[in-house]
């Protein structure tokens, strides 16, 4: 799904994972990406910096930045909601 809905937001968003490091080894998160063949980018904050900047409280986790690094969404809503906020900031 991933995958797909990069190619069709182009250059318009841009997707970056971070990776909490509860539970997670690297190596393995690594693979379960690549397994996926998801193509974005994954930061892993092992010392809970992102985390900590962004009250995050649980996971997973979503956060919609816009272009000019103003926060337009943080919550825990399923994927399908996300895709639906994600289409109103790239209009």
């Amino acid at each position: 799904m991933w995958k797909t809905r990069s190619k069709q937001l182009g250059n318009k968003l841009e997707f970056v994972a971070v990776n909490a490091g509860v539970n997670d080894k690297i190596d393995g998160v690594k693979r379960y990406v690549k397994s996926k063949g998801w193509n974005f980018q994954i930061v892993f904050d092992t010392n809970r910096e992102i985390g900590k900047a962004f009250g995050i409280s649980g996971i997973p986790m979503h956060i919609i930045v816009d272009r000019k690094g103003i926060i337009r969404y943080i919550g825990t809503e399923a994927f399908e909601n996300i895709e639906k906020r994600v289409d109103e900031f790239i209009k």
